[in-house]
């Protein structure tokens, strides 16, 4: 099923709506794979780990159908393919932004 993400934050992509496709769903967040990659400064953004932009909520979107507030963190293919592709602890900054989730279609 797709997901449609709207972009908030940076400034450079605010407004944008990019729609991607859920690939793990874990209670606190979710890899998605952008169904047309883009590239931002030379880097690729293909896979997202998406979760709740406001501490202690779940992204609930399956449920609700309302759009939810959410971070979205940029990470390689090849971390998309580990065992846990949502675990951000390595993770230092960039390649992130601010937006919304909610149901596509």
């Amino acid at each position: 099923m797709p997901y449609i993400l709207q972009v908030s934050d940076p400034f450079e992509l605010a407004g944008q709506t990019l729609e991607v496709d859920l690939r793990l769903e874990k209670p606190s967040a979710w890899l998605v794979e952008l169904v047309d990659p883009i590239s931002i400064q030379d880097t690729e953004y293909r896979y997202l780990v998406v979760n709740a932009r406001h501490e202690g909520k779940e992204l609930g979107v399956s449920k609700t159908g309302k759009a939810v507030p959410c971070n979205m963190t940029r990470i390689p293919a090849a971390r998309a393919r580990t065992d846990n592709p949502c675990d951000l602890s390595w993770w230092r900054g960039g390649h992130a932004m601010i937006g919304t989730i909610r149901k596509g279609g």
